[in-house]
């Protein structure tokens, strides 16, 4: 497991995680926290591999 912490404008995070969960599982994902004085928001996930059945 990895523990990642994301950090952009919102939509962009929606958009990156879109493609991680493509390839990862996420277990755990935080709601977005605003960065003070900031138009930047921050997430924290939790992301596992995901499993194919050939490997």
């Amino acid at each position: 497991m990895l523990k990642i912490r994301i950090t952009g404008l919102p939509d962009e995070i929606e958009r990156f995680l879109k493609e991680l969960r493509k390839r990862f599982f996420i277990s755990h994902e935080s709601n977005p926290c605003r960065d003070s004085r900031s138009k930047f928001v921050r997430k924290y996930i939790d992301i596992e591999k995901r499993e194919k059945n050939n490997e």
